[in-house]
């Protein structure tokens, strides 16, 4: 499903708010033409269209990756889980395998890193 898709649904959704495109266009703060190249994918929204739907009530998680703010949680949390694992085989492999330290360092690298995209991801899913 497109992000013009969705756009439907939340409009199809709204009827009682927006009885039209044109009434959604106007509370974005765009034209009903623009609303139309967002509906036809011939066009992304930008930061500030998608604030606006955010401030009319549109969860833009699900606007953007079709998946709601819960379900992005969801996946953070899989994902630390694993890291945690894979966390575990890297001490259990720095443990038995004293000899290839110099592979496991880079193992121990990239899990850095991994953290470290977790982290961001986390923030910008609790904003």
């Amino acid at each position: 499903m497109t992000i013009g898709e969705r756009i439907e649904i939340f409009l199809e959704q709204n009827t009682t708010r927006f009885a039209s495109k044109s009434e959604l266009a106007r509370a974005l703060g765009t034209t009903y033409k623009q609303l139309q190249r967002y509906i036809t994918n011939e066009s992304k929204p930008k930061a500030e269209i998608l604030e606006k739907f955010s401030l009319l009530g549109c969860d833009i998680n699900w606007l953007i990756t079709g998946k709601s703010h819960k379900e992005m949680l969801e996946i953070i949390e899989l994902g630390e889980k694993a890291i945690a694992s894979v966390d575990d085989i890297y001490k259990g492999l720095k443990k038995t395998n004293p000899d290839k330290i110099d592979k496991i360092e880079v193992l121990e690298a990239q899990l850095q890193n991994f953290h470290k995209i977790l982290e961001e991801v986390k923030k910008k899913a609790n904003k």
